[in-house]
């Protein structure tokens, strides 16, 4: 594992690791892309004698295979004007069943429903999630 670059900068890894350990951070939930890299930060939270966090690997969104839904891949932008729309079909997506009193509320609304209601169990067990790069409904395989 690289951890300072050539030109004399420290590398991500070490960076996340070191802030994370800085702000005392204990839990992180981050896309099944990243899984490969907590094996390095386990290494590294050993090596500091510093307690690691918990982690959560959720499905990532993507287009096909190993092309996951991003910006760096040229996906489509939300649309800043639809904030609770956005939140709505992102619980959708995380296979929460989203009950229609939440429709027309507030984003803080949505997002302390979702917090009470998550369920990791049941995300599907696959490192991505297809979606319709075309079309801004999710689907799953």
């Amino acid at each position: 594992m690289v951890l300072q670059r050539r030109d004399g900068l420290y590398a991500y890894n070490l960076a996340v690791v070191a802030d994370d350990i800085a702000q005392g951070v204990t839990h992180i939930v981050r896309g099944s892309d990243l899984l490969p890299t907590t094996a390095a930060h386990l290494s590294l939270y050993r090596y500091f004698d510093a307690p690691a966090p918990h982690y959560a690997h959720l499905p990532v969104a993507a287009t096909e295979p190993g092309f996951k839904l991003s910006k760096q891949n040229r996906a489509a932008a939300l649309d800043n004007h639809n904030a609770q729309a956005n939140l709505l079909q992102a619980l959708k997506f995380l296979h929460l069943d989203v009950p229609d009193t939440l429709h027309g509320t507030s984003c803080d609304k949505i997002l302390n429903w979702a917090v009470d209601h998550f369920c990791c169990e049941a995300l599907p067990g696959t490192q991505e999630i297809m979606v319709d790069k075309h079309q801004s409904t999710f689907y799953t395989d």
